[in-house]
């Protein structure tokens, strides 16, 4: 009886001895500095005896046995998250612990423009070295990604962050559709898409976008050609803006399925991306009788419900830009 008590006292000394140690601020070695800060990266299916260890090293932690027994006191040792984490020395191993095992992880702000085009998409993915790149062989679908500001874990898949941005945009569309003018001349959600990116490319501001989306829609009413200069750029470098250049009177005949110049209706594809107020202002665009439009000298749109007013307004314009540069 007398060994069992022994036993139980000799126990009960070592769990609290193991919970005050557990909860203590930890302070050891040449590399600690009280406070200092530094970046912890776990690896994808790294085990936990392989953290403690690293722990160890790093003089984060009195001892790994210690630090595992109490990892599996708390239940914590099976909650381990990969990422990067941002550590303090002198933390006890009990926040060490529920730091890592948290969503503690860093998160980067991955900021996608508005408009972006697939290539310039994937040109950013794969520039960003905290994602982990597995878009090789992958083909994207222009104007199938919302453009936003995403908050992103180290070591996230590229191919995870387009998901989560083709998602997104399903949601946007979905939504926009489900809520357009009742008597806008497109066939699909997809076509909503298409005429969204062509507003976005052209419009000036954010305010403009309903004004230029009616323009392009009273000329689907009308079937007028909508003869805009973006979509013959795209036809002819397929988003690739490394080689985008600036678009020449020639490069109204190029005959590619973009020009729309020379097609009737809209091209086959969205020729970007384009953002919630782009897809929303095709859905309900501003009630107007425009026509046309004509970039101003301060760098807004001008617009006409005529061709010779249109005409007037370039010829006012190209003036005042000729006499400006004078």
């Amino acid at each position: 009886m007398r060994y069992i008590l022994g036993l139980l006292l000799s126990l009960g000394t070592f769990c609290l001895l193991l919970l005050i140690l557990f909860h203590m601020p930890y302070y050891s070695g040449a590399k600690t500095n009280a406070g200092e800060r530094l970046t912890f990266l776990i690896y994808n299916n790294e085990s936990f005896n392989s953290v403690a260890e690293r722990f160890y090293k790093e003089e984060l932690i009195l001892n790994v046995t210690l630090f595992k027994i109490g990892a599996r006191l708390y239940k914590l040792d099976k909650k381990l998250n990969v990422g990067e984490f941002e550590l303090r020395r002198g933390m006890s191993m009990l926040k060490l612990l529920e730091h890592i095992t948290n969503d503690n992880s860093k998160k980067y702000d991955l900021y996608v423009k508005e408009c972006i085009t697939n290539w310039e998409l994937r040109k950013l993915l794969e520039s960003k070295n905290y994602l982990s790149n597995d878009l090789l062989g992958i083909e994207l679908s222009e104007g199938s990604y919302a453009p936003n500001t995403y908050r992103i874990s180290y070591n996230t898949k590229a191919s995870s962050v387009i998901a989560l941005m083709r998602a997104h945009q399903k949601k946007i569309v979905d939504y926009e559709w489900k809520h357009r003018h009742p008597s806008l001349p497109l066939m699909s959600k997809d076509e909503l898409v298409v005429l969204a990116s062509i507003i976005e490319r052209e419009a000036a501001n954010l305010a403009e976008m309903p004004t230029v989306a009616s323009v392009f829609i009273n000329r689907l009413n009308r079937n007028m050609r909508l003869q805009s200069d973006p979509t013959v750029v795209f036809g002819l470098d397929n988003g690739n803006t490394r080689i985008r250049k600036k678009i020449l009177k020639r490069d109204l005949k190029s005959n590619t399925p973009f020009n729309t110049y020379k097609i009737s209706g809209l091209p086959p594809t969205p020729i970007c991306n384009p953002s919630r107020q782009a897809i929303k202002s095709a859905a309900n665009p501003d009630n107007t009788n425009f026509l046309y439009f004509v970039l101003t000298n301060s760098g807004t749109h001008a617009f006409s419900t005529s061709f010779e007013e249109h005409r007037a307004k370039v010829i006012r314009f190209r003036k005042g830009r000729q006499a400006g540069s004078n």
